[in-house]
């Protein structure tokens, strides 16, 4: 680990991907008995910055996904109540984001020249397919599920709330499940903060009481399904922290992306939906859209390995940033205002406070050491 250390993000990126094919070739990734993973991590790692330029890397290439879907849908003929081909859509990344990945985990045994014991470790133990089925499940199907035909049917102003809310159900849920993971005072604060930062972020179109009020307007099939999305990605977190204590990281998000993927496919494809390229572009789109949700999230799911749930769910709050930033430059759509840089502050304080008992914690592992 020591070599990811000082190294820029992009660097660190391929080392994280390269020492996870490494743990699949033969490393024992399983932890001591009744040890916290995350707590003796952050003892080997307390100081070192690199872990926050990783997660930072993954919620700007998370953000800027959603400029890069909305072209997507405009190669592919996509309507935005078109939800089964938006499922097929969806369900074609995911599919080869994760073939890709189980690839590389493949590769990685025949390059470090893993004994035959080791070579089927790609392939998931009996008892472990059944968690991984439900996360792809959860995780990859029914959060763009429900967030597609939620969105067809509420705002966009809603929706982004309600989806940058998923960052602080993920603590909380850190907090009611995670052992060593509570919340304190500051934490609560700082979930104020950042919730107050989404909502500043999105009245930048709100030009009248009416579009005010639409903010807070409530239908289960609108905002209610957008909602249920948010719970499914926090619910989908906390399974893949708890997965990856004992699954080595490629071989859970690669068949993670590959089944809820494959959920998605067939759905889209029973309920009619239909990709049709107007252009080569379209692939090609595509593919980089397989590759960014390759690098997001392999980096991501070895990180919450690494670290505490709570402290990696902060940096969620992020992606609205980073998605107005990346639309702005893509889109053409409005970028700097006042209000997104009050935004901006916001989400940043809320972030800081959250992690402030991290910071004093590992202030305490450095003084034992």
């Amino acid at each position: 680990m020591s070599r990811i250390v000082g190294r820029g993000a992009g660097e660190s990126a391929g080392e994280v991907v390269a020492e996870s094919a490494g743990e699949s070739a033969g490393q024992d990734v399983s932890p001591v008995a009744g040890q916290d993973v995350s707590q003796s991590a952050g003892q080997e790692e307390s100081g070192r910055p690199w872990w926050i330029l990783l997660a930072l890397m993954c919620t700007a290439l998370w953000g800027s996904a959603f400029a890069t879907v909305k072209t997507g849908y405009r190669l592919f003929s996509i309507a935005a109540t078109d939800t089964a081909s938006i499922l097929v859509f969806a369900g074609a990344r995911f599919t080869l984001a994760g073939s890709v990945t189980l690839l590389l985990a493949v590769s990685g045994l025949a390059r470090r020249g893993a004994p035959p014991s080791r070579r089927h470790v790609w392939l998931p133990k009996k008892g472990q397919w059944r968690g991984l089925l439900i996360l792809g499940l959860i995780q990859c199907t029914l959060q763009y599920l429900f967030l597609y035909v939620g969105q067809a049917n509420s705002t966009g102003t809603t929706t982004s709330i309600l989806n940058a809310c998923g960052s602080f159900t993920t603590i909380i849920l850190a907090h009611l499940f995670t052992r060593g993971d509570r919340l304190d005072h500051r934490s609560i604060l700082g979930i104020a903060a950042g919730l107050l930062g989404v909502v500043v972020l999105n009245l930048r179109g709100v030009t009248s009481f009416s579009g005010l009020s639409s903010l807070f307007s409530f239908r289960f099939r609108g905002e209610g399904l957008v909602l249920c999305a948010t719970v499914c990605g926090s619910i989908g977190n906390l399974l893949t922290k708890r997965l990856a204590a004992e699954i080595d990281p490629l071989v859970l998000t690669g068949w993670k992306l590959g089944t809820g993927g494959t959920w998605s496919l067939v759905i889209g494809l029973a309920a009619g939906g239909r990709l049709q390229p107007t252009r080569p572009a379209a692939w090609l789109l595509l593919m980089y859209l397989g590759l960014l949700s390759v690098i997001a999230f392999n980096v991501w799911t070895w990180l919450l390995k690494r670290r505490p749930l709570s402290q990696m769910a902060s940096l969620l709050a992020l992606i609205p940033i980073f998605g107005v930033l990346f639309s702005g430059i893509l889109l053409g759509e409005s970028l700097l205002n006042p209000l997104m840089l009050l935004s901006l502050a916001l989400i940043l304080l809320g972030v800081q406070l959250i992690n402030a008992r991290f910071r004093s914690r590992d202030r305490a592992w450095v003084r034992k050491e």
